[in-house]
């Protein structure tokens, strides 16, 4: 796909897997004068208070400078806007470049909360039970409500094998929770396929990464060589990654004309697509979850006629984030631009409706790991796994008691799943549980069932 112009730029939430890599720019100010009101103001408020503030230790200039660096920063009440020291500017580079340890999952300002945009394919923080929406309160027990979400990812991120524990809020329930997660090292495929119905296609994009628009072109070649007539783009869960890379992916889909339309204070340009476009029946599934780079997709679908939107209404993330480096090694994430589609519609804090609204299955609630529970007791956590192994085919009795009987079925699941055979209800008897409920909850899923159904009756069967 060719594009009227191009220029990389980094966009979408903070990311806590390895999605793009970085685009940076050194940033060359013009020195103002000191003799200038404003700068003069802000020299004297300095001056006055390394010299007269009661506490000294707290009236270092490296810290006061960096504190009114952000506050500049929080003045313009950007949630995507936000200074970064150069610790937290080197993690950032490390995120954001290659493959490292963390619990996968993409994280962005919402509400004035950090909050989950989505959690990544078999990733810790999906087997964890962590969904879109998700508030991060506190991390490891230190308070982040009124921190960035840059500031947050570096907190999370760690060693592989070594845990985090998140307090976690889930709107509308008012009561917070504890997640303890083990840290891995994350690595997102760009894209997957397989063969729903011998005339229908499925293509699910994770990510917008530099190997997308050839995976995603590769795979529905495969697909149309099995047969595929339609196809079920699924989106969900897609936190974004490259600009320049979703718009040459959406070329694939939509056929010559707008794609996307980027405007700032130094640019207004549109993106076409010259390609014949998909050519076959299309259905996008969309959630919550669905943000950035993935709603200009979903967007110039919509807007150009090419596919039929299905879910719930997407993140709403329509902004350019630039990553400018300043000397010292500190950096500023600016938002610079943001995107338009093809009809003119803003997705910033907005999103994309769908076409046809589908609300999802309501997944069983993940079970929590607080302690090991063996013989003997009762508690209502033991009750709360009994009705997970009884739906998993196991006989038991959901009575809230570890009996003889409990013990023996908790070992024949360890056996099955291949855990340490303890008869005791452990962390990873836990994880394995949820992970087991997530697979049969994911066994019916009534978006895609919707989906099926409109490709089906289109092809007139």
């Amino acid at each position: 796909m060719n594009v009227v112009a191009r220029r990389k730029v980094l966009v979408g939430a903070v990311l806590l897997v390895v999605l793009t890599s970085l685009t940076t720019y050194t940033l060359t100010l013009r020195a103002l004068p000191m003799e200038s009101g404003e700068v003069a103001k802000l020299s004297q408020l300095l001056n006055l208070v390394e010299q007269r503030f009661v506490d000294p230790d707290r009236a270092v200039r490296r810290q006061l400078l960096e504190g009114a660096a952000a506050g500049i920063l929080d003045a313009l009440e950007d949630p995507y806007t936000s200074y970064m020291t150069a610790e937290e500017h080197r993690e950032f580079v490390v995120r954001t470049s290659g493959t490292f340890s963390g619990v996968g999952m993409t994280i962005g300002v919402r509400d004035q909360f950090v909050t989950v945009i989505a959690p990544l394919r078999g990733t810790p923080a999906e087997r964890a039970g962590i969904r879109p929406g998700d508030r991060i309160l506190r991390v490891d027990g230190v308070d982040v409500v009124n921190r960035t979400s840059a500031q947050v990812a570096v907190m999370i991120r760690g060693p592989e094998g070594t845990s985090v524990t998140l307090t976690l809020a889930r709107p509308p329930d008012p009561i917070p929770f504890d997640l303890k997660i083990i840290r891995a090292n994350i690595q997102v495929p760009a894209a997957d396929r397989r063969m729903l119905e011998p005339d229908i296609g499925y293509l699910q994009i994770f990510t917008f990464n530099e190997h997308a628009t050839r995976e995603v072109s590769n795979f529905l070649q495969e697909l149309r060589n099995q047969g595929a007539r339609a196809l079920v783009l699924d989106l969900r869960n897609n936190a974004g990654g490259h600009l320049h890379v979703a718009i040459d992916t959406t070329g694939v889909f939509v056929p010559p004309g707008p794609v996307v339309t980027i405007a700032g204070r130094e640019r207004r340009q549109t993106f076409q697509s010259d390609t014949p476009g998909l050519g076959i029946p299309l259905v996008v599934l969309v959630n919550r979850g669905t943000a950035s780079a993935s709603e200009i997709m979903a967007g110039a679908i919509q807007d150009r006629g090419a596919g039929t939107i299905m879910g719930t209404r997407t993140f709403g993330k329509g902004s350019v984030q630039n990553i400018i480096s300043l000397p010292d090694g500190s950096a500023v994430r600016l938002t610079t631009e943001r995107y338009y589609t093809p009809g003119g519609h803003a997705i910033e804090g907005v999103g994309i409706t769908p076409d046809v609204v589908v609300e999802p299955g309501v997944p069983t609630p993940a079970l929590r790991y607080q302690r090991t529970l063996g013989p003997g007791v009762m508690d209502l956590t033991v009750r709360e796994v009994q009705e997970r192994l009884a739906r998993l085919g196991f006989r038991v009795t959901a009575d809230g008691v570890m009996s003889p009987a409990m013990v023996e079925v908790l070992r024949s699941f360890q056996r099955l799943r291949g855990l340490a055979v303890t008869g005791q209800i452990d962390q990873a008897t836990v994880e394995a549980l949820n992970r087991s409920i997530a697979e049969l909850d994911a066994s019916y899923d009534p978006q895609l069932a919707r989906a099926l159904a409109e490709l089906r009756a289109i092809l007139g069967r």
